[in-house]
Parts: structure tokens; sequence; C-alpha cells
């Protein structure tokens, strides 16, 4: 049986971490927010380049937060790649496997198609277009007109 005190730490850990990490059988959703490569150390030591996805996810204890997932594999590379995904589309990341077995699934939830779409999706504070101007009612004077002399 695992400990329980041990098995909160790792899942406050998870909550705290700035990243998005997977275990077998394992899935997350968020809406894309950035896309870049970026140079990390990998399990050798070595400088490797990996693709760095920032999502914005809902996580129930929290609400929304901003996390990172990055991933070099080929695997996931092709996995998305092929998907298709791109900046403000909704996507759902899934992983089977270990190791050399590790495969990833990458499903798009809701597709942004067009610049306002990215817009509307992306988070944070929306402007509200400016209200329209009230009517101005321009004061009319009329000068009397003179008496009709009779």
């Amino acid at each position: 049986m695992p400990n329980q005190n041990a098995e909160e730490l790792i899942k406050l850990k998870k909550l705290k971490s700035p990243f998005v990490t997977l275990k077998d059988g394992e899935s997350f959703e968020g809406l894309i927010m950035t896309i870049k490569t970026v140079i990390t150390k990998g399990y050798n030591g070595d400088d490797d380049d990996v693709l760095q996805i920032k999502f914005q996810i809902n996580i129930p204890e929290v609400g929304l937060v901003d996390k990172k997932f990055e991933n070099g594999s080929n695997s996931f590379l092709e996995a998305f790649a092929n998907s298709g995904s791109d900046i403000g589309d909704i996507i759902k990341i899934g992983r089977t496997g270990e190791k050399f077995e590790t495969k990833y699934s990458i499903e798009i939830i809701k597709k942004a198609e067009t610049s306002e779409d990215v817009a509307n999706n992306l988070p944070g504070d929306k402007i509200p277009p400016a209200p329209a101007p009230a009517p101005v009612e321009t004061p009319t004077t009329e000068a009397p007109l003179p008496e009709d002399p009779k």
C-alpha cells in the first residue's frame, strides 16, 4: 500500500509544477497558447531540442493554470505534426506505453479556424468593444420672427 503522505506530496508537487507530465495511460486537455523549440538537457546530459507547448489547463483543485509540455521524442513529434494542431486549438494529449514503447495520441477538441477564433479561445482579459456614442442633441435656437406690421 502506498504511503499516503508521499502520495499527497506527489499530487501537490504536480499541481505546483510549471510542467505537465504524463505517465502510461494518462492524458490531459488544454488550450495551446504558444509553440516553440527549446534546448534542454537530455537524460544523458547532452543538449536536446524539444518542442515546448504552453497550455492553459483547467485543474479542478486550482482552476485555470498555465503549464508547459516539453517533448522531443519522434513518437510525440510525429503525432503532433500529423494532428494539425496549432496555437488557439484546444487539444487532448494522451500517452500509452513506457520507454521505447511510448506512443502519444493527439485529438483536436476545438479547432481555431480563424484569427478571431484564436483570439476568442486564448485566455486573458477580453476588451469589450467601445459603446456606441450617445446621440448628441444639438440645441436649436430660433430667432423670433419679426412682427408683421399691419
